[in-house]
């Protein structure tokens, strides 16, 4: 028969281990939430991106015409 020092010994560990689980998992969720956050926030950029690339284009379309209207006058 074990003592009850092994005994309690053995419970404390095993609470130990679930708390330090219990820990990891939120840690993990709440890591798994930054990485989405992360991701939407670099869609938004990318996208912002994409639109500012465009309207850019239609500057440099808007500069050419002006040259060449002012060439042709």
């Amino acid at each position: 028969m074990k003592a009850l020092g092994e005994i309690h010994a053995a419970i404390k560990g095993e609470i130990l281990d679930e708390t330090k689980e219990h820990k990891d998992k939120v840690k993990l969720q709440s890591l798994h939430h930054q990485l989405q956050n992360e991701k939407v926030r670099l869609n938004d950029t990318i996208g912002e991106n994409n639109f500012r690339k465009v309207e850019i284009d239609i500057m440099r379309k808007e500069i050419l015409f002006a040259k060449t209207s002012i060439k042709d006058m």
